[in-house]
């Protein structure tokens, strides 16, 4: 027998940390979906077979966080939208405590989508078994055609900007359009959601941030995460000025402890004296600020 050297082996089970769910050609296999809101609420269902021959998309949300329900919400909206076209939409929340996820679903149901059904999957945290599901994922979202899988999404730190961009014109290609939908049509508000050189959305900086400053994430994650936050600091002024802002906040009111693992905590006090406005920036801060209060 040949032995595989252990360093192969490593970078096997890297490669499939990106993976959750069905890929792209294969089949879609069979789940139950506890109702919680929407047409079926109240209701157990079986999620394929009503399916037929529809275009779906089917969101598994695997960890409740505002990026996460803002990036599945907004989907769902478009997704919605096109119900006309013929496209299904449904979001499953995979949880531990059942109980515990319903109360929360009910009390943010304004946060969530309406007209289609959200539940909860019967199968607990891992969802079904034979979906294999990847619980580093906050969210797999997988387009359907003739019950087979056209596209898989997962994301381990989705983006209510970007991420919704990729999804949408996934969908709009699935369901045979020649153009992309706008960012208006995408619920996204132009320039409101836009990771521009003017500002930067609450959504995308939890996003960016979130990993670096998770409490679970190892200093290799940290590491991929800070290169990703440093790599946006560099196009994104406001994002510089924000992070900047938000690091010397923590550690002025002496919280820095409270943020994340020692090396998370080593990238926020350096983010909190490398990132410091430069003598023209200053300069032009205050004017814009004295020209807001004229």
């Amino acid at each position: 027998m040949a032995i595989i050297p252990y360093f192969c082996l490593a970078l096997a089970a890297a490669a499939f940390d990106d993976f959750s769910g069905p890929q792209k050609g294969e089949p879609l296999p069979e789940c139950s979906i506890k109702v919680i809101i929407g047409p079926d609420k109240g209701k157990t269902v079986k999620y394929k077979e009503p399916l037929g021959d529809k275009a779906a998309v089917l969101i598994f949300v695997h960890e409740i966080t505002r990026p996460s329900v803002g990036m599945s919400r907004s989907v769902i909206n478009y997704a919605v939208k096109r119900k006309k076209d013929g496209l299904e939409s449904t979001v499953v929340f995979l949880t531990a405590d059942p109980t515990e996820t319903q109360d929360w679903m009910k009390r943010a149901r304004r946060a969530l989508p309406t007209g289609i059904n959200v539940g909860i999957s019967t199968d607990g945290i891992e969802g079904p078994g034979a979906f294999g599901l990847n619980r580093k994922m906050q969210v797999t979202a997988l387009l359907i055609k003739q019950k087979y899988v056209v596209a898989n999404f997962a994301l381990a730190q989705p983006s209510p900007n970007s991420d919704v961009k990729k999804i949408g014109n996934a969908i709009a290609k699935m369901l045979g359009d020649e153009k992309m939908p706008t960012e208006r049509e995408l619920g996204l508000g132009g320039n409101r959601m836009a990771m521009n050189k003017s500002q930067i959305s609450d959504g995308d900086f939890r996003a960016l941030l979130g990993p670096v400053i998770r409490k679970t994430s190892t200093p290799e994650e940290v590491e991929t995460a800070a290169a990703k936050v440093e790599e946006e600091v560099k196009k994104n002024p406001a994002l510089r000025k924000r992070l900047f802002e938000v690091t010397n906040r923590i550690i002025d009111a002496g919280k820095l402890e409270n943020y994340g693992s020692e090396k998370a905590q080593e990238y926020l006090t350096k983010w909190s004296k490398e990132l410091a406005p430069k003598k023209d920036d200053k300069k032009k801060t205050a004017k814009e600020e004295n020209d807001r209060k004229k």
